[in-house]
């Protein structure tokens, strides 16, 4: 509104000049009313431009971020799972490992230690004992990370398509219409 006020100011002041008969004076405060009002309308056309392409841009980039938001919720629930074995096979190994039942440990008959070693060393048991339940545990620890990894290409893929649209449509709109509006000013 104030560019439309400003080109009825100086609408209001060529009259003026042209009732005390200075036209050099009339013209000028004429072609700048007439320069207010095209900014306007330009100003107004741009307006419409931005709500128009941004607007369809940002509704479409919500609907695309819901989904990632859903993948990103299920790597959390798949963190927590994993988390939650791990724990408990850290724990079954602890109380094996306590118990000293060997037996119990379902080692591997490839294992190269002796029992004195395993029930000495903490460690070297843990890697040991129970087999299949650490290789499931490991199974789930690698698929999560995938998960986790194919979210954040996603996430990347879709941030650079974003950039590359609005640079393409949302920002090339605005450019051409602002390069109308310079020439059609300067005219």
């Amino acid at each position: 509104m104030t560019l439309k006020k400003l080109g009825l100011i100086h609408s209001e002041i060529a009259k003026l000049y042209g009732s005390l008969d200075e036209p050099n004076m009339m013209d000028n405060f004429a072609t700048m009313s007439g320069t207010f009002e095209k900014l306007q309308k330009s100003c107004l056309a741009l307006r419409d431009i931005a709500s128009e392409k941004f607007g369809k841009f940002f509704q479409y980039n919500k609907f695309e971020l819901g989904a990632v938001e859903e993948l990103v919720a299920s790597c959390k629930t798949m963190k927590s799972r994993v988390s939650q074995t791990e724990k408990k096979l850290r724990e079954k190994k602890e109380q094996l490992f306590t118990q000293k039942q060997i037996a119990k440990w379902e080692l591997d008959t490839k294992c190269k230690f002796t029992v004195d070693t395993l029930m000495n060393n903490k460690a070297i048991a843990f890697q040991e004992m129970v087999p299949n339940d650490t290789k499931e545990a490991g199974k789930q620890h690698i698929f999560y990370g995938y998960y986790c990894n194919k979210v954040l290409e996603e996430f990347v893929r879709i941030n650079k398509k974003d950039d590359e649209e609005i640079k393409a449509h949302c920002l090339l709109h605005i450019a051409r219409k602002n390069c109308e509006i310079f020439e059609d000013v300067t005219n």
